[in-house]
């Protein structure tokens, strides 16, 4: 046989097999092209796409909004036992309640249940005044017209923070004495081993002053004291975030929080 006599085999594929080889190759490429940007830094090019550093930052501000939020409940069921204390009432039995309750600080049915009693917080000091005859003196001026006196010579370690730290923290030696920074009556007293010592004055203009970390109370509860007036012993203290001696020191007005060294040269 010829070579001209052989058959010539020729395949043309059908529109359908065309169809079909296309979609496949276009799903590989699209499939290739998504594995390249999602496991390859290639996806930090794409517009919107949010970049390592970014996810970061987002996961830090969530964490600190998160210790916020517990710090802020914490305060507030501080300041509500602080003020049923003062009143005369059973104080809030905290780790008691979170352990009956099964939920950590910062479940929201363990806010509105302990919150509810907190909305008032410390102003209801300002009741407090009857008892102690303070009522009558003149409250129209300003905070900023009082002479407050230093409640122990000493350095400022850790500054007033609104949030997380409403407080002062005053580095001494050990055994300073500390004085009331105001007149006014000593409305609490209590020992606990958290805070060692704790005395709580009411002042006039709805201020209240807080003293903690003492060895030893020098007044009792409805004693007069005067500004200046020697009021306790500091001592070592039992704070785990602090090595040093210092006096734990809060001012408060009408039931919120004041910077002490606004009003006080430290």
């Amino acid at each position: 046989m010829s070579k001209s006599s052989k058959l010539k085999i020729h395949w043309e594929p059908t529109k359908a097999q065309t169809g079909i080889a296309v979609a496949i190759a276009l799903l590989v490429i699209t499939g290739l092209g998504f594995l390249i940007t999602a496991f390859t830094p290639l996806h930090n090019l794409v517009p919107g796409y949010p970049t390592a550093a970014v996810r970061k930052e987002q996961a830090i501000k969530d964490m600190k909004l998160d210790s916020l939020e517990r710090s802020l409940y914490r305060w507030e069921l501080y300041s509500e036992n602080l003020r049923r204390v003062v009143a005369g009432e059973k104080p809030i039995q905290i780790d008691s309640l979170i352990r009956k309750a099964g939920m950590e600080y910062g479940n929201d049915s363990l806010r509105r249940a302990a919150g509810a009693a907190a909305d008032s917080t410390l102003r209801e000091f300002v009741t407090e005044e009857e008892k102690f005859e303070l009522s009558g003196r003149n409250r129209t001026f300003s905070i900023e017209g009082l002479h407050f006196f230093k409640p122990v010579s000493g350095t400022v370690s850790h500054r007033f923070e609104i949030a997380q730290h409403p407080y002062i923290d005053i580095t001494a030696p050990e055994g300073s004495t500390i004085k009331s920074v105001l007149d006014g009556s000593v409305i609490y007293t209590d020992w606990n081993e958290a805070y060692n010592w704790s005395i709580v004055i009411q002042h006039q203009n709805g201020i209240i002053s807080v003293y903690r970390h003492n060895q030893k109370l020098l007044k009792k509860t409805s004693d007069k004291v005067s500004a200046g007036t020697s009021i306790a012993i500091l001592g070592a203290g039992a704070d785990i975030n602090h090595t040093d001696t210092h006096l734990h020191f809060e001012l408060w007005q009408d039931g919120t929080p004041l910077d002490p060294s606004a009003f006080i040269n430290f």
